[in-house]
């Protein structure tokens, strides 16, 4: 028994003597996850910690990477808690990879913005990590356009002062089945201005002037109502920003006046069109009134211009205007411009800018008939009709 009991005692003894296991949770100093997109956050971090996390950061991004196809959001995840200890370029990149997936466009937009971003101060000019790929202005570009439909020309002319394929990045941004969008004005944004001088005198552009005249009439008259009609609304342009591409401004160098003067600025309207064979004949209204003046003081002129099939000017003829103690009025039928002029009589000498003044007759002058010859130039067809 005494036996028994001293080999119970020894086995005890032998039971409490086994080492205790215990486990220690060492907790790493992280980023923010608010402050991932933020440049003075992350470069403080990295500026003190350096790669000290590097190998708990390289097992949350490779969970990451393997989980991106199964399940993106929770790679996303995984990719954050690794961004949060070791901030790399490629983490932030195969992150914004899985954003763009999930269209979480808003963040997307935050991360390229992070990445594409150059401090503005010495020494901080230069980008967190490295000068970005191809892959981060695409992706920039796109979430922009996903989100906010809006494209910056800006980036293009980044990407192209940083040495990168511009040719490749368009080719890689338009293929994108998720831009839903009309990639022909997109392309503006990566002309260059040689690329624009081109485009100018290009045949897609004389096509783009001559698609906004929606009137192919064989009779029309353009009356004392009409020629002080003027719609402003269609002028003024859907772009902002001075260095973003109108199609539709770029398609008035077709304009006589643009022609005359490069550098002419020209309120207009397109109204009429009709289709010879050998030539194009238009009618459009160019407006010089000063802003806000009365309907009846409006300066008004519409012009019929004959252009040969590549855009180029045959003949021009003002056929219509109200223009202070000028008015013209116009009747087109068959090929037949008959034009009616007037005199205007004001109470006061007439002054485009004086708005105090009334319009007290009209007088008819005479009727003058033309016609457009097989070559394109616009003629008299008989002599003036005078009452």
């Amino acid at each position: 028994m005494k036996k028994l009991i001293a080999f119970t005692l020894l086995l005890f003894g032998l039971v409490c003597c086994k080492p205790k296991t215990e486990t220690e949770v060492i907790e790493l100093p992280a980023l923010r996850a608010s402050s991932v997109y933020n440049r003075d956050s992350v470069a403080s971090y990295l500026k003190k910690y350096e790669n000290l996390h590097k190998q708990t950061a390289d097992n949350y991004y490779e969970r990451g990477y393997e989980e991106k196809n199964r399940n993106p959001k929770k790679a996303i995840y995984l990719l954050k808690r690794a961004i949060t200890l070791n901030p790399s370029y490629e983490s932030y990149k195969e992150l914004g990879v899985l954003l763009l997936t999930c269209e979480l466009y808003e963040e997307a937009v935050d991360l390229y913005n992070f990445l594409l971003y150059k401090g503005n101060q010495s020494p901080n000019t230069a980008y967190i990590f490295k000068a970005p790929d191809i892959d981060i202005y695409y992706g920039e570009m796109l979430s922009n356009y996903l989100k906010y439909k809006y494209m910056d020309s800006y980036l293009i002319d980044q990407a192209r002062q940083e040495g990168l394929d511009i040719t490749a990045l368009r080719k890689k941004l338009f293929s994108d089945s998720r831009l839903l969008a009309d990639t022909s004005l997109l392309a503006f944004k990566f002309f260059t201005e040689e690329d624009l001088e081109k485009y100018r005198e290009s045949p897609a552009n004389f096509k783009n002037f001559l698609s906004q005249f929606k009137d192919s009439s064989s009779t029309f008259e353009i009356n004392e109502k009409d020629v002080q009609k003027f719609d402003y609304s269609g002028f003024y342009s859907e772009y902002e920003g001075p260095e973003e591409i109108d199609p539709k401004m770029e398609s008035t160098v077709f304009f006589q006046e643009r022609q005359d003067n490069s550098n002419a600025w020209v309120r207009y309207n397109f109204k009429y069109i009709n289709d010879y064979k050998n030539f194009k004949a238009v009618i459009y209204a160019v407006d010089t009134s000063e802003n806000a003046c009365p309907i009846d003081m409006r300066m008004i002129y519409f012009s019929l211009v004959t252009y040969a099939n590549n855009g180029k000017v045959l003949d021009h003829k003002i056929v219509a205007k109200q223009c202070g103690t000028e008015l013209s009025t116009l009747k087109y039928n068959a090929g037949k411009y008959t034009v009616s002029n007037y005199k205007c009589f004001w109470k006061n000498p007439f002054d485009k800018s004086d708005f105090d003044n009334e319009l007290i007759k009209k007088e008819y002058v005479n009727t003058n008939n033309y016609g457009i010859t097989p070559e394109g130039k616009i003629q008299d067809i008989n002599a003036p009709i005078n009452p």
